[in-house]
C-alpha cells in the first residue's frame, strides 16, 4: 500500500475528513489532501510532520468511540509504506522506453488505470510511482502481449542493450531484464540526449516523411471551421481542444498571414499524448500545404533536453523552410504560465500557474479589435526573439557561401566529428574525378574547386594558432558495400548525393593521415565505431554548431543559442580533453 492510499484508508475508517485531521494534528490542510492524491509524499526523515498526523489520527480514534488506533502503529505503517521510497525509479528510462517503442501512452495509462496526465508526469519526473515495483510489474502486463506485434521485438533488445541472439524464454524473464531497466540510479546523460537528437537527423529523409504522411494526398477543407466568436477552455484536455480548434480555424480561413506560436506551458503534456501530437502535427503540415509561413517561438527555460525532444518533433517541419523558430534570450518567472497564438483573423490566448494543470485556462476569438492587440504582441516578441537555428539548403547555397566566408575565419578551437572525410585534404584532382565519375556538371565541378581552393587556405590560416580534430569513419570494405561514404562537398549542399568508390574512400584516408604528420596542430581520430553515416557535426567551441546532413536532400543547420551549444560541447570537447 501507499502512503496516500494508507492516509486516505484511516481517514475513512475515522470517517472523518482532511480539514478534521489537520485540526486535530496541526498539519495543514492542504498538505493532508496532497498527501491523499499522491502529489506530495513525505520524507522518512520528516518525523515531525509523520508523528504529527499518526498522534492526530490516534485522537480522532478517541474522540470518535471507534476502537482506538495506536500512534506507534500507525507510525510503523507509514514507515513500511514510505520505504518503497528507496527503490530507485528511473523516469527517464521509462520515457525512453515509450519513445523508443512508440507506445501508445493513451492505452497504457488506460490499461494500467492511471491518469493520462499522471503518467505524463512521471515521464518527466515531476512524479514518481507510490510503489515503483508494482508499477513496472503493470508496466510488463502491458508490454509483454504486445512484443512481436504492436511492438518491436529488435526495438526493446536495441533499447536494453540485449544481444540479438537472446530470446525471451518467459514473461519472467521479460520482467527482470525491464526492471533492471527502469528500476536503477542510472539517468541518461545530456551526452545520451544529444546523441538521440543527432541519431534522429542522421537517419532523417525528408521525402520518406513526406510519403508518410501523404502529404500530396492532403486535401484542404473547402468550408470555414466556425465556432463561437469567444470560447473559454480548462485544464490539460482543454488546452489540447483548443489547440485543434484553432489550427482547424487557420487551415478552413482564406487568410495566408504567418502562424505566430508561442507557449512557456510544459511541453510535456502534449508531446507524451501520441493521439493529440499526431493530430498537432498533421494540422501543422496542412497548414504549410496551404503555403502558409509558421513562425514558432520556443521556452527556453527548458532543459537542453526538452529543447531537443522539441526539436526532434518539429525538426521534419522545419527543413521544408516553412518554418522559422526563435528563442527569447532573456529569462522570464518560471511561475506564471503564457501562451499565445494567432493568425489571420483569429486568435488564442492562454494562461496558469506551473505545476496546477487543471487550473490552466484558454481562449480562443475572433473578435477583430482582440485579434489585433494579440498580434501587436505577437510582433513584439518576435522583434526580441533570436532565431534558434538557421538553416540552409541547395535553395539557397550563396547564402551559406557567405556565411561561411563570415565565420569560417573565428579562432576557436575546432572538432569536426564527421561522416565522412576532411575535404581540407582532398587533391584537387580527386575531387575533379569523383565529380566526374558522378556527372556533375561542369561548370559546378569549377565551383567546388574554387571552393576547395579557399576551404585550404582557411585551414593553413587556422592551423598557425590553433588545434583543429577532425573524426572520420574507419570501416572494412564489407562495410563500405553495405553502407558507402558519401563526400561532403567543400560548397555546401547540392540536390544529389556524391558517393565515393572504397578505393578512392582508402586512397583520401591515407592522405588525411600525411597531412596529419605534416601538420602538428592537425589531429586526426579514426573512429571504427562512427555512429553517423550522414551528418558531420562542427563545433566552433563557445561560438556555434553546425549539423551537416549530407544525403539529399541535404540541410545545414547552425545552432547558436547557449544552452544546446554547450550540450555538444560538453558531449564531444570533454571525450577530447
Amino acid at each position: 500500500m501507499s502512503f496516500s492510499e494508507r492516509l486516505d484508508s484511516y481517514l475513512k475508517e475515522l470517517g472523518v475528513s482532511a480539514k478534521e485531521l489537520s485540526l486535530e494534528s496541526g498539519v495543514s490542510q492542504v498538505v493532508i489532501s496532497r498527501y491523499r492524491t499522491g502529489q506530495r509524499v513525505p520524507s522518512l526523515d520528516n518525523r515531525g510532520v509523520l508523528e504529527e498526523l499518526a498522534y492526530g489520527i490516534e485522537s480522532l480514534s478517541h474522540k470518535n468511540d471507534r476502537e482506538p488506533i495506536n500512534a506507534s502503529d500507525v507510525l510503523e505503517a507509514f514507515d513500511s509504506d514510505l520505504s518503497l521510497l528507496n527503490v530507485p525509479f528511473n523516469y527517464e528510462n521509462f520515457n525512453f522506453l515509450i519513445r523508443e517503442l512508440s507506445l501508445n501512452a493513451s492505452e497504457m495509462s488506460r490499461v494500467m488505470n492511471y491518469d493520462p496526465s499522471y503518467i505524463s508526469r512521471i515521464r518527466t519526473g515531476k512524479r514518481r510511482p507510490p510503489d515503483p515495483e508494482e508499477f513496472v510489474n503493470t508496466l510488463c502486463k502491458f508490454i509483454y502481449p504486445s512484443l512481436g506485434k504492436n511492438v518491436s521485438v529488435t526495438a526493446f533488445k536495441d533499447l536494453l542493450s540485449v544481444p540479438a541472439s537472446e530470446k525471451f524464454d518467459s514473461y519472467d524473464s521479460f520482467c527482470t531484464l525491464l526492471k533492471g531497466y527502469i528500476l536503477n540510479n542510472d539517468n541518461i546523460s545530456e551526452d545520451k540526449n544529444v546523441s538521440v537528437f543527432l541519431k534522429y537527423v542522421d537517419e532523417f529523409d525528408l521525402n520518406d516523411y513526406i510519403r508518410s504522411i501523404h502529404f500530396d494526398e492532403i486535401k484542404l477543407p473547402n468550408v470555414p471551421f466556425s465556432i463561437p466568436k469567444t470560447k473559454a477552455y480548462f485544464g490539460p484536455d482543454g488546452h489540447k481542444q483548443a489547440e485543434l480548434d484553432l489550427l482547424k480555424m487557420v487551415i478552413s480561413s482564406k487568410s495566408n498571414d504567418p502562424v505566430f506560436l508561442f507557449s512557456d506551458f510544459e511541453l510535456a503534456d502534449l508531446i507524451n499524448d501520441v493521439e493529440f501530437s499526431k493530430k498537432f502535427m498533421t494540422a501543422l503540415a496542412m497548414i504549410l500545404k496551404k503555403g502558409v509561413k509558421i513562425q514558432y517561438v520556443l521556452n527556453l527555460d527548458s532543459t537542453p533536453k526538452e529543447i531537443l525532444f522539441a526539436l526532434e518533433a518539429l525538426l521534419p517541419l522545419y527543413m521544408t523552410g516553412q518554418v522559422e523558430l526563435y528563442y527569447l534570450p532573456e529569462r522570464h518567472n518560471d511561475i506564471f504560465k503564457h501562451l499565445i497564438r494567432v493568425s489571420g483573423g483569429v486568435a488564442m490566448i492562454g494562461a496558469g500557474i506551473s505545476g496546477d494543470p487543471k487550473g490552466y485556462c484558454f481562449r480562443t476569438t475572433t473578435s477583430k479589435n482582440f485579434v489585433n492587440g494579440i498580434r501587436q504582441t505577437a510582433n513584439s516578441i518576435l522583434a526580441n526573439a533570436s532565431p534558434l537555428m538557421e538553416m540552409y539548403t541547395d535553395y539557397n547555397q550563396p547564402e551559406f557561401v557567405e556565411f561561411l566566408k563570415l565565420n569560417t575565419y573565428q579562432k576557436r578551437p575546432r572538432y569536426n566529428k564527421l561522416a565522412s572525410l576532411p575535404m581540407c585534404t582532398i587533391p584537387e584532382k580527386t575531387l575533379k574525378n569523383v565529380l566526374k565519375r558522378n556527372n556533375v556538371p561542369e561548370d559546378i565541378i569549377s565551383k567546388e574547386v574554387e571552393y576547395l581552393r579557399a576551404l585550404k587556405t582557411m585551414m593553413e590560416v587556422w592551423l598557425r594558432d590553433l588545434e583543429v580534430v577532425d573524426e572520420v569513419p574507419l570501416i572494412t570494405k564489407e562495410e563500405f558495400e553495405e553502407c558507402p561514404i558519401f563526400m561532403q562537398l567543400p560548397g555546401g549542399p547540392l540536390p544529389f548525393d556524391i558517393p565515393y568508390t572504397y578505393e578512392e574512400y582508402v586512397e583520401q584516408l591515407e592522405i588525411s593521415r600525411e597531412y596529419a604528420k605534416k601538420n602538428k596542430n592537425y589531429k586526426l581520430v579514426e573512429n571504427p565505431n562512427s555512429p553517423f553515416r550522414n551528418i558531420n557535426i562542427i563545433i566552433y567551441k563557445g561560438e556555434f554548431i553546425w549539423i551537416s546532413k549530407m544525403r539529399a536532400p541535404a540541410v545545414q543547420l547552425i545552432i547558436r543559442n547557449a544552452e544546446l551549444r554547450e550540450a555538444f560541447e560538453k558531449m564531444y570537447f570533454s571525450v577530447e580533453e
